[in-house]
């Protein structure tokens, strides 16, 4: 199987799709085919050396949308997805009155203002959840929970390039979101 294997921090030539051996997953996990993968900030500070808790050798890689290969029975064929984003500013200016925002991840400055007279006359909140600290089932069950608001016709994807996976140099350098396609 191809992937973005980083085996050093910050090395440009490690940017480049490798062979890796296929994993097999164990009871109750599943193996997807990644057919979209977006290139998170967490990514590049992953390569960049800037996440402590990063171990080498590392594949990249938080943001896909594939399609479920081995595994249960019943998640055979399904199409599944994983996190990502960096529109704070933006993304709490398009809250209905009463709406909900999980903040994830600090891209650029690790300091936002809002005008906090609009954000409690709207009654909006704000939650701040860090994903490192959990475990695949907590994840599944946090993603689970805003599918559907995912799913809705009410949101629409921000503005994205897409690389072929051999284009991985390009997909970092990239100012907003660009998305890995692996398979062309």
């Amino acid at each position: 199987m191809k992937a973005i294997q980083i085996r050093s921090f910050g090395n440009a030539a490690e940017l480049e799709p490798r062979e890796v051996v296929e994993p097999s997953p164990a009871p109750g996990e599943a193996q997807v085919r990644v057919d979209a993968a977006g290139v998170d900030p967490s990514d590049v500070k992953n390569f960049e050396g800037r996440m402590r808790q990063t171990r080498l050798p590392r594949i990249l890689g938080r943001d896909f949308a594939g399609t479920v290969l081995e595994g249960p029975a019943s998640w055979i064929g399904r199409k599944v997805w994983g996190v990502g984003g960096e529109t704070f500013q933006p993304s709490l200016a398009s809250l209905a009155h009463r709406g909900r925002m999980v903040s994830i991840a600090s891209t650029g400055s690790t300091s936002v203002t809002f005008n906090l007279i609009d954000f409690y006359h709207r009654e909006l909140t704000l939650i701040g959840l860090d994903t490192l600290a959990l475990d695949f089932a907590d994840s599944t069950a946090s993603l689970r929970e805003i599918l559907p608001d995912l799913q809705s016709a009410d949101l629409r994807p921000l503005p994205s390039q897409t690389f072929p996976l051999e284009k991985i140099p390009e997909a970092f350098q990239r100012k907003g979101k660009a998305v890995l396609l692996p398979n062309g």
